[in-house]
């Protein structure tokens, strides 16, 4: 077992890879505003930490580790601070390394910072944030926050408010401003010291209360600043809204991808490069379970454990391709939703399906195997002949894998590239390797357990070769959905719905026509006799192309609808009049609303969140926030699948306020609209990154579509809902949260 012990250490490595990459940061700040009369205001920071992380205060020792420092833009000039800021629930520690005591926010972070303006056309103030949070290891804080002055809660209207605020820096307090929540010992002398230096009035212990109360109230505040990505404190939720948990992942969509990845790792068995492996490293296997068994050593240590280590390490190695992805992610979040939506990359990978097409269809000249140097596979040949025990068989998987990259590369791009570009992330691409590893090494373990199972395997010959023309075409037909991306992102309409069809119809007529033997490609015998196999392949390519007919007037196409443009993206949008004949939808020429349009499905749907929410405001509907895209698969499987159906059709026109927000929209905010990301450090400058950044860090999601149920005031009414291909499922979600908002409002 000794010889073993390191593969544990590898699936640790793995996992722990897997498991940290997964935080995007362990903390989270907004701002809040308060006026306090004409010209006074509270500008107020807040925010929550991960567990047992550290983010150091203003006035925690700077001998120790670094300190909050706030840049206040345009303080002195357009307006003056009143005092120093108000720290809220710190907490004291001596750090022995340092020699010194620090003082921190832990969970919760919250800072109040007065000021007086002396440009009275101000607007908006921005402080630059410059400090450190740290657990076992610190981590940089660079922020920039915003504070906008025209949306502040206006304390001065309430009977007390602007009193107690007032005295909140006007008076001295002997003793810290702590949360009613907890109480911390050792905060108390060192805030303390704080607020005595800055206030300069007598001590008076009525105000000091005041102050306790007054800082407490501001947890209740959830004022939004000019960034739409404030994520608001927690204690702005109703006690229902607590419970409600945004969904990171669609365990669903992940299933999905795996059984689809594992079906690739099947079918590339069946390729020209693989299938003749088979029964050649079944027999090295055997043939070493004999020899052992003869030298009487352990069972354990049999050609059949043999077989199995060597289908692990296949699985591995692919699994491992996916490592390099969860560092990216963790640099930037927002990494695959870009992927997903850079239109030269998405033109990139047409070009790269294309090559891998022709070279499945014969072009011999653009094998993918020459991407592989061939010193790699002769050394990895090496190795597995001059090593022994487990170090051998790990090479031999690593030599199968160089060797057949000439069939997997084509089928394993095709599952990279479709996870990608669907704005996927790390996890799902573990998911999709980890599936093909299993696909691709499952017979060769089976077989090694089932020797006599190869007796029923085929023998090879030309319907290899089939195989491979055949995952050519379909390969074609994939590389022109990645320029329709393309097409679609940058809006250019040179690759509407009815080219798209009419080049796939011509893909799959050309396909039937090669399985029915009237078309011979390179490397196909002479044979004019077919299988049945090969006959009922070309029939249901035949099918499939008569199924694709009606789209080019006009229908839904429900079983391809991820593939084509969207029906607005077409010549003629509806068809030959295909969609009136609905009955539920009304032929009325309904007039939108400012910042709407009228789908060809009468649903009326906003692309700004603020025209939409002011509008659902004053209808007083509940507010459906679509997050999609133009190149988003699922998002037209949707569309097209589930909205339509009746009930679900009806609850979206009759009773709720549809938001899509383009994540992959590439036009340009004005200029006075863009800003630098407080998160990415990036400078957010087109539209869908405004969309993106407000679904990764509000609702914790990076997938499309991804549905929020909220009020016009913006408060959660279920837990949000990534892809539900289920229209019942779907519209009982939709009823919960119209439930929901009917009985709070």
């Amino acid at each position: 077992m000794k010889k073993f012990r390191w593969l544990g250490f590898l699936f640790l490595f793995l996992i722990t890879a897997i498991a940290t990459a997964q935080i995007i940061k362990p903390y989270q700040l907004g701002t809040q505003v308060e006026k306090l009369d004409e010209d006074t205001y509270h500008l107020i920071i807040t925010g929550t930490l991960e567990p047992e992380w550290h983010l150091y205060t203003p006035t925690s020792d700077p001998g120790g580790s670094n300190p909050l420092r706030i840049d206040w833009h345009g303080a002195g000039e357009d307006f003056e601070l009143i005092g120093k800021p108000v720290e809220v629930d710190t907490h004291s520690a001596f750090n022995d390394i340092f020699g010194v005591t620090e003082t921190f926010w832990s969970n919760r972070v919250k800072l109040v910072q007065k000021i007086k303006l002396k440009n009275k056309n101000l607007s908006v103030i921005t402080a630059q944030l410059d400090g450190q949070v740290c657990k076992e290891s610190c981590l940089l804080v660079k922020d920039e926050l915003l504070f906008d002055l025209t949306k502040a809660i206006d304390k001065s209207k309430t009977k007390s408010g602007g009193e107690n605020v007032k005295k909140n820096t006007d008076t001295k307090t002997s003793a810290p401003v702590k949360s009613k929540k907890e109480e911390q010992p050792g905060s108390e002398k060192t805030q303390g010291k704080k607020d005595e230096e800055s206030a300069g009035a007598p001590e008076d212990e009525t105000a000091k209360k005041d102050d306790d109360q007054q800082l407490e109230e501001t947890d209740t505040l959830a004022e939004k600043t000019q960034n739409p990505l404030v994520i608001k404190d927690d204690s702005d939720k109703t006690p229902d809204e607590e419970e409600i948990q945004v969904e990171e992942t669609h365990k669903k969509g992940l299933w999905w991808i795996f059984l689809m990845s594992l079906l690739g790792g099947l079918i590339a068995l069946l390729t020209p490069c693989i299938y003749p492996m088979i029964p050649l490293t079944i027999s090295f296997f055997t043939k070493q379970q004999d020899q052992i068994f003869s030298a009487g050593e352990n069972k354990q240590d049999s050609g059949r454990g043999k077989a199995f280590l060597y289908g692990l390490f296949i699985v591995l190695i692919y699994v491992s391709l996916s490592i390099p992805f969860y560092l990216v992610e963790g640099i930037s979040p927002n990494i695959f939703n870009k992927i997903a939506t850079d239109p030269w990359l998405n033109f990139f990978f047409f070009i790269v399906f294309l090559l891998f097409a022709l070279s499945f269809l014969g072009v011999s000249a653009l094998d993918p195997q020459r991407l592989i140097p061939s010193k790699w596979v002769s050394k990895s040949d090496e190795y597995s002949n001059k090593t022994s025990g487990v170090l051998a068989i790990f090479f031999m998987a690593v030599t199968l894998v160089l060797v057949s990259f000439s069939c997997t590369g084509p089928i394993l791009g095709a599952l990279l590239g479709t996870v990608m570009t669907s704005a996927g992330s790390a996890l799902a691409l573990t998911v999709g390797l980890l599936g093909f590893g299993i696909g691709l090494a499952l017979p060769f373990t089976l077989f090694a357990l089932f020797p006599s199972m190869l007796k029923s395997l085929p023998t090879s010959g030309g319907w290899l070769n089939t195989v491979k023309v055949t995952l050519g075409f379909i390969e074609l037909a994939l590389a022109f959905k990645f320029l329709s991306n393309a097409d679609l992102v940058l809006q250019l309409h040179l690759l509407e719905r009815e080219v798209f069809l009419s080049i796939w119809i011509a893909i799959f007529f050309a396909m039937s026509l090669y399985l029915f033997g009237f078309i011979k490609l390179p490397y196909d015998d002479e044979s004019r006799k077919i299988g049945v196999g090969r006959l009922i392949t070309g029939l249901i390519s035949l099918a499939f192309t008569f199924y694709m007919l009606p789209g080019l007037w006009g229908a839904p196409l429900k079983w391809i609808s991820a593939f084509p443009p969207y029906l607005e993206y077409s010549e003629s949008p509806h068809g030959v009049g295909y969609m009136k004949k609905i009955p539920h939808i009304s032929e009325n020429n309904v007039q939108a609303p400012d910042g709407a349009k009228i789908l060809h499905d009468g649903l009326t749907v906003f692309d700004d969140l603020e025209q939409g929410l002011a509008y659902a405001k004053k209808v007083n509907k509940p507010v459906m926030l679509d997050f999609t895209g133009y190149a988003c698969v699922n998002c037209r499987k949707m569309e097209t699948n589930v909205w339509p159906d009746k009930k679900v059709h009806k609850l979206l026109k009759d009773d709720y306020i549809i938001i899509s927000l383009y994540v992959d929209d590439k036009r340009e905010l004005p200029e006075n609209q863009q800003y630098i990301s407080k998160y990415t450090g990036d400078k957010v400058i087109t539209i869908g990154d405004k969309w993106a950044e407000l679904q990764i860090y509000k609702y914790k999601s990076n997938s499309q579509p991804y549905y929020v149920l909220i009020s016009p005031d913006e408060k959660l009414l279920n837990q949000p809902v990534a892809y539900e291909p289920n229209p019942a499922v779907y519209a009982k979600w939709l009823e919960e949260g119209l439930k929901k908002f009917k009985q709070n409002h």
